[in-house]
């Protein structure tokens, strides 16, 4: 259904008490809900900035926090799972968790987090962590945030012009390198992604505005560890999609990722989330070494909540955006997004 129409019918149901009884129907039955956050910040104004949309404000995020306390039973991660499983009376249970390791998570979200004393659990991507390695959609943002003229490059076999001197050119050539990344053949988005990099390197830059999306350094991983209420979870390695990897390198994107996090930031792992989600078909082969790392959860890119019966390395979770309005923000916890767009 067109978007205006379906933020209509949102307001409609939020203001006239509907989704108000999706959500009091929620709390008579056994569910897990798995919030799925990037980081948190306030809007930069720049008219091209690609983390805006992952990134949710703090007003929001402490809104948000406010909000699940009052209707849900809050855990970490692991926690739920396990409670979801042991006890058919246990209500509505819900777990706010983090992918990628956003350096925002601990500027700004872990001082909302500790005042509302809500806990958490963030992913980390060992090798992208401590800026041992710097996100490869980082840096597309940065070089097509840097480059203000008209280029002529090549991407995905096709050579295209796009003028960088205003916000539609950036957005359109982020969108193609973004894609022709996805789609390396051997999973490793990096790799895809240099020859645009490299073509792009002899262009007129400009200042860098400090927009650009950066991890947390392994101290920060600690504070968050430290936290009485902070749980830290396994996001692979190199964050590489995990579908296209041989089996000794995608065994040692599972294994070495939680080792890592368990010695340097002293805490036991529990938890794993697949990178870009994968699908149902792609993920069988990583069952094996889940076991093997004793890996009590996982979770995917599939939308929606988990009864007791789910199997726990098949999660499913609701992603919050910072473009959620907050009438889709409470429909998405009550199930009546899902709804509203499978009738439309």
């Amino acid at each position: 259904m067109p978007n205006a129409f379906y933020r209509l019918l949102l307001r409609t149901a939020y203001h006239t008490g509907v989704t108000a009884r999706f959500l009091r129907a929620r709390r008579r039955e056994p569910s897990l809900t798995v919030l799925y956050y990037h980081g948190v910040r306030a809007p930069t104004g720049d008219p091209f900035d690609p983390s805006q949309e992952r990134l949710v404000t703090p007003e929001a995020f402490q809104r948000q926090l406010q909000f699940v306390k009052l209707h849900f039973t809050v855990l970490p991660l692991h926690e739920a799972v396990s409670l979801l499983r042991e006890d058919s009376s246990c209500g509505p249970l819900l777990a706010v968790t983090f992918d990628d390791g956003d350096a925002t998570v601990l500027s700004e979200g872990l001082p909302l987090l500790e005042a509302e004393r809500v806990p958490f659990t963030a992913f980390l991507p060992t090798a992208l962590t401590g800026g041992k390695e710097e996100p490869w959609w980082a840096r597309l943002e940065e070089a097509v945030r840097a480059c203000n003229q008209s280029v002529t490059l090549e991407v995905s076999g096709r050579s295209s012009t796009y003028d960088l001197r205003h916000p539609a050119g950036k957005w359109q050539l982020y969108h193609d390198a973004y894609n022709a990344a996805m789609a390396a053949p051997d999973g490793r988005c990096e790799h895809a992604l240099q020859p645009v990099l490299a073509q792009m390197a002899g262009a007129a830059a400009g200042p860098r505005n400090g927009a650009v999306r950066t991890l947390v350094p392994w101290e920060g991983a600690k504070a968050l560890a430290r936290s009485p209420l902070g749980d830290l979870g396994s996001h692979t390695v190199h964050h590489w999609v995990l579908s296209r990897l041989d089996a000794k390198t995608l065994r040692q994107e599972v294994l070495d990722s939680k080792q890592e996090i368990e010695e340097r930031a002293g805490v036991r792992v529990f938890s794993f989330s697949y990178p870009y989600g994968e699908r149902a078909s792609e993920r069988v082969r990583l069952r094996e070494y889940l076991a093997e790392a004793r890996y009590h959860c996982a979770i995917t890119g599939e939308q929606g909540f988990n009864r007791h019966t789910q199997d726990p390395y098949e999660l499913r979770r609701v992603s919050v955006l910072g473009t959620d309005t907050w009438p889709l923000f409470v429909a998405k916890l009550t199930g009546l997004d899902a709804l509203l767009r499978r009738a439309g």
